[in-house]
């Protein structure tokens, strides 16, 4: 389940429509467990909500989760920075980033700021490992990258936890920018790639504006596929965007590719289009890209009121709105629809729910009930 931001509503309507229910504090399936890839606050109107959603699942062993970015930056601002006494990890007070820092952190704030329970929630999110190595599939915010993986790994706590005292490296951005791009690993690279994305700067003088009206003069790249080989590849800007970058290579070290090992889960990246793989090698990398409105990570988020349908390739585990896996004889496809029977209230701040279609046959009835009681096979 991609990220959440806060949508507490959105949150449970999903899990509705995945067959779990609340029971004993915490929503709970027969035969799953939720996975959780971080980003659970910022920018949506139910924070606390969402937080306890999610923490009480943990607890309960119904899900697991990882750190986001933005649980990172919560951490960050929230913790003072020892070599600047009174500002924090995270700069409240800086002329260049503390109104920025503020404003995507502000709902966060609303909801918690001067209680007992924003240090509760800090403690909380420091118990998030940076990610997970399942045996049978791997989940990250952002970036798998091995070679950090193994840098990181003398540092950190058990289970792969940043410590209190590893904040502080983590949230140091070097003073001179350039420092980001040598090849020499540090603990601020390493957890920056992973919560963030590998950035690259774009050849001067290239520049674009972020969702958020920012201009910058890095940009993220598909780190995951090895055949991004150059800055009109690779970047993850528009069509539009990418179009007016320069043909010529990205730095070598940016090309990781995937192993394909095993399945690998990612949240983080604001995508649009037609959902499909981010990598096709070996089949590996099964996500859903398709998005609605503005929310990241693939939770469906934002009204609907048509239906929208797309193909869900044999045997393919779906990521991360909709993790189903098909053993049936035909492809399915898989409709978002909003169920007449449901009354606006219950889509306030969201609402898409999957009905699933057997190929040529009429769908099974009301709120994803395929989904909600699906047999074994799936």
């Amino acid at each position: 389940i991609g990220d959440i931001h806060g949508h507490a509503d959105a949150l449970q309507a999903l899990l509705s429509d995945l067959g779990y229910r609340e029971h004993l504090g915490a929503w709970r399936h027969p035969g799953r467990q939720a996975l959780f890839v971080g980003d659970f606050i910022d920018r949506g109107p139910k924070q606390v909500e969402t937080v306890e959603i999610v923490r009480a699942m943990v607890d309960a062993g119904s899900a697991q989760a990882v750190m986001g970015n933005h649980e990172l930056n919560a951490i960050a601002w929230f913790l003072p920075d020892p070599n600047n006494p009174g500002d924090y990890l995270r700069p409240h007070h800086s002329p260049k980033y503390g109104e920025k820092n503020y404003l995507q952190h502000k709902a966060f704030l609303d909801a918690v700021g001067g209680t007992p329970r924003h240090g509760e929630i800090i403690d909380w999110f420091l118990t998030l490992p940076l990610w997970l190595d399942l045996p049978g599939l791997r989940v990250v915010h952002a970036c798998w990258h091995p070679g950090y993986m193994n840098f990181l790994a003398r540092y950190l706590s058990a289970d792969r936890r940043l410590t209190r005292e590893l904040i502080l490296p983590a949230s140091r951005e070097p003073k001179d920018e350039r420092e980001k791009d040598t090849p020499e690993p540090s603990i601020f690279k390493a957890v920056e790639a992973l919560l963030k994305g590998i950035e690259v700067p774009l050849p001067s003088p290239h520049r674009f504006k972020d969702k958020d009206g920012h201009e910058r003069h890095r940009v993220r790249v598909r780190w995951w596929d090895s055949e991004a080989v150059t800055y009109r590849q690779a970047a993850m800007l528009t069509d539009q965007e990418r179009a007016g970058l320069p043909d010529q290579p990205i730095p070598e070290p940016v090309r990781l590719g995937h192993d394909g090992g095993k399945p690998l889960f990612v949240g983080h990246y604001w995508l649009t289009g037609k959902p499909g793989l981010l990598s096709d090698r070996q089949g590996r990398l099964p996500r859903l890209q398709h998005r609605q409105g503005r929310q990241a990570g693939g939770l469906p988020l934002g009204r609907r009121a048509h239906t929208k349908c797309f193909e869900v390739p044999m045997g393919r585990t779906v990521s991360h709105s909709l993790p189903l896996r098909t053993s049936l004889d035909s492809p399915l496809r898989i409709a978002e629809v909003r169920p007449p029977d449901l009354t606006p209230s219950r889509f306030s701040e969201s609402g898409l729910s999957f009905c699933v279609f057997s190929e040529g046959s009429e769908p099974f009835p009301a709120r994803g009930a395929a989904v909600a009681g699906s047999p074994p096979g799936f």
